[in-house]
């Protein structure tokens, strides 16, 4: 199993439509992806989003890069971060 988490920081005033956007794209992940856990979380702050998600296996991953609901939803999302997405892999501790 792959494990990562995503962290990025959204533009304030364009949070609402992002929040719409991350909505849609959970749920086309979930339909498009039954096998792929994804989960989508806004801290504290606001405006720093965290994604969690899981793939069974290395080509898991590349499909979900692939997929056009992914490509979409990084177009429109990447132009209102305040800088790059951050994305780490995620081991569990032996």
């Amino acid at each position: 199993m792959i494990r990562k988490i995503a962290q990025y920081k959204v533009k304030l005033r364009q949070l609402d439509e992002v929040k719409r956007a991350t909505k849609e794209y959970v749920a086309a992940v979930a339909v498009f992806e039954p096998a792929t856990e994804y989960h989508a979380y806004v801290m504290q702050d606001g405006i720093t989003f965290v994604h969690l998600m899981a793939f069974a296996d290395e080509d898991a991953e590349n499909r979900h890069r692939a997929a056009p609901h992914t490509q979409k939803f990084e177009a429109m999302i990447y132009p209102r971060c305040e800088g790059k997405p951050k994305i780490s892999v995620l081991t569990p501790i032996p």
